[in-house]
């Protein structure tokens, strides 16, 4: 019994620090993918506004 308690007190540890940490990765990847979607919308705008002055001359 003191095994079979263990083992659980050990898997109840491990699930207890795995959900924050994998939160914290999920929060910083998707403040990435956030961060890179700007920049690149800022790029296609700066590519549409030189097609656009490249059209007009």
């Amino acid at each position: 019994m003191t095994l079979g308690t263990s083992i659980f007190g050990l898997l109840s540890l491990i699930f207890t620090i795995a959900l924050p940490v994998s939160l914290i990765f999920l929060m910083i990847w998707i403040n990435q993918i956030k961060r890179n979607s700007e920049t690149q919308v800022e790029k296609n705008k700066e590519i549409i506004r030189l097609l656009n002055k490249e059209n007009t001359q």
